[in-house]
C-alpha cells in the first residue's frame, strides 16, 4: 500500500477492526474454561494467543512507534513468544479471558490514536513507518494467530463451526519450461524473509495441477504405505515408528475428526493434517517428489496452480534467506529459525487470510508437525527415467531364473528376487540391527573421505549402480556439490518404483544437477548408462559380494569397458573377520534375516502362483571358510512337493534339502585390488573404518 496518508490510514483502521472482529467471532463460541485450557502440548492456550495478540501490538505500535509505556507491565515476561514454549503455556500466570480481551481491546484504542497521529507516513525516515509496515505486520500477525486458534480448535475435540478446504476440480501435471524467473516479492507488507526479489533458474520439471486429494491417500493405506520402509527417510521412520502414525491425524474407519464431528471422508477434498515426512512417502509411493519452494512459487506467478489457499502444501526446501537477505524489523520474526530443522510450506489454507496468502509467502514449520491444515501438491523430475528393464522383461527374467534355478544341483534362486516390497522393508530393516555393522562401517568411512572421494576423482557426474534409496550416496554428492563440481547424477536400479522415489528426491535435494534414472539390471544393461561428463562410478554396500567367483570378473570387466579412461570407480567390500561376527550379522537375535531369507518363498508364490509353505522351511546362514563367504540357504524341514502353476512345475525337496539363494564374499584388500586390476581398473585409494570391518576402493580405468 501507499505511504500512510489520511485516506489509506481510514483503510488500515478498517482492516484492523475486521481483523479484530474475525478473532472475537472465532473465540465466542467457547466457554472461558475451554479458552484457558492447554489442549496441546504443541499449541498454547487459546487465551494465551488472544493476550499475545495483544502484546505484540503494543510493543510495536504504542511502545516502538508511539513512545508509550508498556500497557501491561508482565506482558514481556509472560506473551513473549521466546521467553516460554508452547507446552508450558499454559501453567503461567496468565490473564483469565475477560481481562485478555480488556487488554486488546485497550491496545487497540492505543493503535488507533497512534494511527490517527500527525507524524506519520515515513516523512520521520523511520523504516517501520514507510507505506505502513508496522500496521501491516501487526495486522498479518493477527490474522496468522487467528489460524493457529483454528489449529487449536480444530486438534482439541471441542465443538465449533471451524472450515474445510474445497474439493478443486482438475487433475493431471503441468509442464514448466526451463528459464529464469524472479522469485520473492517487493509488496510494501511484505516480510523480511520474501526479500530481495531476485532471479533464479531453474530447469524444466512438473507439477499437479491440484493438491493430493483425500482418494488418493486412501489408495497410499490401501498399498501399506504407512508399513512400506522403503519410502520412508530415515528420520520420517524413526517419527512414524515413535509417533505411531498409520493415518493422517482425526482420520478413522472412513471419517474424519475435524472440529468436535465425525464426517464422512469426501475422497474428493484435499488431503490436510499431514506432516513433511508423511507427504515424502506419500511422493515416493507415487513415483513422484515434493517440490522445491522455488519450482511452487514459479509455478503458482505462471497460473498453473488450481486449489492455492486450500491447504497449506509442504516443500522440500528447509527455510532460508534468500540471496541479500537483510533481517527486517526483527531477527527474531525469520532469521532465528533458518537452518535444515524447519521446511517451508506455501500457498496459506482456507484458514488463512488472502492478505497473508501471498504466492511469495512462506510459512515454515517442524517437518514433524500434523497440527497445521497442511498437505502437498507432487512434483516431477525434467529428468528421464530410462526404462531399460520393462514387466514383461522382469516377469520373464523371473521365469527363466526359476525354471533353470530348481532343475539344478543344488537348487538356486538368484538373491535379485528378494526385493519386492516387503523384501525391500525387511532388507531396511537389517541395515539397522545391532548385528548387522555393514551400513554403519561404510558411512563412517564415507563421513570421513567423502571429500577426499571427490577430489581424487574429480568428478562432476556421479553414476550409483544399485541405487536403492540413495541414502549413503548423499554424502558423496554433498562433498562433490561443495567442491563445486557436481553437474549430474546417474542412478540405475531393477526396482522401477524405488528408482523413481530416489529420483523424485534427488531432483529436489539437489537442483543445480542433472537427475536421470535407468531401470535395469547390472549384468545387461552396464554399457547403456549416460556418458555425458567425468564420471565416478560407485557400486556400495558389498553388493559386488552376491556375485559368485565366475560371474564377478566378467561384471567387472564388463563395467571396466562401459567407462572411459580417467573415470573413476568407487568400491564397498566386506572385510574378512572373525566369523562369529559374520554369521550373527545374517542370522540376528530378532530373526529379521531370516524373514527377509524366506521373503524370497513370497515372491514366487505372490508372482508365480506358487505354494511354497514358509513354515516348513529354514533359513540357514553358514561361513565357508575355504571360499571366504556366507552361504545362505533355505532349508526344507520335511519332504515335500510344491507346485509353480505359472511354470508347469512340481518340483520335489526331500527333507533336509537346501535351496541355495544368496552369497555374501567378503574380501582381503590384496585380493579384490588384484580382480581390479585384472579387469582394467588402476586401484589408487584405500580406506576402512576404524574397526576395519570395511573397505572402500577407488580405482582409475586404465
Amino acid at each position: 500500500m501507499p505511504p500512510v496518508s489520511t485516506d489509506s490510514r481510514a483503510a488500515v483502521a478498517a482492516e484492523l477492526a475486521e481483523a479484530r472482529a474475525a478473532m472475537f467471532a472465532l473465540l465466542e463460541p467457547l466457554s472461558d474454561d475451554e479458552l484457558a485450557r492447554q489442549w496441546s502440548a504443541l499449541q498454547s492456550p487459546l487465551v494465551w494467543d488472544l493476550a499475545h495478540i495483544g502484546h505484540f501490538e503494543d510493543a510495536w505500535i504504542g511502545q516502538r512507534v508511539g513512545g508509550l509505556q508498556p500497557l501491561l507491565e508482565e506482558g514481556e515476561e509472560l506473551y513473549d513468544a521466546f521467553r516460554h514454549a508452547r507446552h508450558g503455556r499454559g501453567e503461567l500466570p496468565l490473564l483469565d479471558p475477560d481481562a485478555a480481551r480488556d487488554y486488546v481491546s485497550r491496545v487497540r484504542d492505543r493503535t488507533l490514536a497512534v494511527l490517527g497521529g500527525e507524524s506519520l507516513g515515513g516523512g520521520d525516515g523511520d523504516p517501520l513507518l514507510e507505506n505502513g509496515f508496522v500496521f501491516g505486520l501487526v495486522l498479518q500477525h493477527e490474522r496468522q494467530h487467528v489460524e493457529t486458534m483454528l489449529q487449536t480448535i480444530s486438534i482439541s475435540g471441542l465443538r465449533h463451526p471451524g472450515g474445510r478446504p474445497r474439493p478443486v476440480p482438475g487433475a493431471g501435471d503441468r509442464l514448466v519450461e526451463a528459464g529464469p524467473f524472479l522469485l520473492g516479492s517487493d509488496d510494501a507488507w511484505a516480510y523480511d524473509n520474501e526479500r530481495p526479489v531476485h532471479e533464479r533458474e531453474l530447469p524444466a520439471f512438473r507439477i499437479d495441477a491440484t493438491p493430493v486429494t483425500n482418494g488418493a491417500w486412501l489408495e497410499f493405506l490401501a498399498d501399506g504405505g504407512y508399513g512400506r520402509r522403503e519410502l520412508w527417510s530415515d528420520e520420517g521412520w524413526a517419527w512414524r515408528e515413535a509417533d505411531g502414525a498409520e493415518a493422517p491425524l482425526g482420520w478413522g474407519d472412513g471419517t474424519v475428526r475435524r472440529f468436535g464431528r465425525d464426517e464422512p471422508l469426501d475422497p474428493d477434498e484435499p488431503l490436510q493434517h499431514v506432516s513433511c515426512h508423511e507427504a515424502e512417502a506419500f511422493a515416493r509411493w507415487a513415483g513422484a517428489r515434493l517440490p522445491t519452494e522455488e519450482e511452487w512459487e514459479k509455478a503458482a506467478k505462471a497460473g498453473l496452480l488450481r486449489g492455492v489457499g486450500e491447504v497449506w502444501e509442504w516443500t522440500a526446501s528447509p527455510f532460508a534467506g534468500y540471496p541479500g537477505f537483510r533481517a527486517f524489523p526483527y531477527p527474531e520474526y525469520s532469521e532465528v529459525f533458518f537452518g535444515d530443522d524447519y521446511r517451508v510450506l506455501r500457498g496459506g489454507s482456507w484458514a488463512t487470510h488472502p492478505s497473508v496468502a501471498r504466492l511469495s509467502f512462506r510459512n515454515w514449520d517442524f517437518p514433524v508437525r500434523r497440527q497445521i491444515f497442511a498437505g502437498l501438491r507432487l512434483a516431477r523430475d525434467g529428468a528421464p527415467i530410462e526404462a531399460r528393464l520393462g514387466p514383461r522383461d522382469r516377469r520373464g527374467a523371473l521365469e527363466a531364473d526359476v525354471r533353470e534355478g530348481l532343475a539344478s544341483t543344488p537348487k538356486r534362486i538368484p538373491p535379485k528376487w528378494h526385493y519386492d516390497e516387503e523384501g525391500s522393508r525387511l532388507f531396511g530393516e537389517i541395515t539397522r540391527l545391532p548385528e548387522y555393522y555393514l551400513t554403519r562401517r561404510e558411512r563412517e568411512i564415507l563421513e570421513a573421505h567423502a571429500g577426499d572421494i571427490a577430489a581424487a576423482s574429480g568428478a562432476d557426474t556421479l553414476v550409483e549402480l544399485g541405487a536403492g534409496t540413495s541414502e549413503k550416496t548423499r554424502l558423496l554428492l554433498d562433498a562433490l556439490r561443495a567442491a563445486g563440481q557436481l553437474r549430474r547424477i546417474v542412478v540405475l536400479d531393477v526396482d522401477e518404483v524405488t528408482l523413481a522415489a530416489s529420483v523424485a528426491r534427488l531432483s529436489a535435494e539437489y537442483p543445480e544437477a542433472e537427475v536421470q534414472g535407468v531401470v535395469g539390471d547390472l549384468e545387461r544393461h552396464l554399457g547403456e548408462l549416460p556418458r555425458e561428463g567425468r564420471r565416478l562410478v560407485c557400486f556400495l554396500g558389498s553388493s559386488i559380494g552376491n556375485f559368485d567367483v565366475e560371474h564377478r570378473p566378467r561384471f567387472l570387466r564388463a563395467l571396466r569397458d562401459s567407462m572411459e579412461p580417467g573415470e573413476s570407480f568407487l568400491l564397498g567390500v566386506d572385510l574378512v573377520k572373525d566369523p562369529g561376527r559374520l554369521v550373527a550379522a545374517y542370522d540376528d537375535a530378532a530373526g529379521v534375516t531370516a524373514r527377509f531369507s524366506l521373503n524370497l518363498l513370497s515372491v514366487l508364490n505372490d508372482e508365480l502362483g506358487a505354494d511354497f509353505d514358509l513354515a516348513r522351511w529354514e533359513h540357514v546362514p553358514r561361513w565357508d571358510a575355504d571360499r571366504e563367504l556366507m552361504d545362505i540357504r533355505l532349508r526344507s524341514r520335511e519332504a515335500q512337493r510344491v507346485r509353480i502353476p505359472a511354470l508347469g512345475l512340481e518340483v520335489p525337496f526331500a527333507a533336509g534339502e537346501e535351496l541355495h539363494t544368496e552369497i555374501s564374499a567378503k574380501f582381503r584388500r590384496e585380493g579384490i585390488e588384484a580382480e581390479l586390476r585384472e579387469a582394467g581398473f588402476e586401484p589408487r585409494e584405500w580406506w576402512t573404518d576404524e574397526a576395519g570391518d570395511f573397505g572402500l576402493s577407488l580405482s582409475s580405468v586404465v
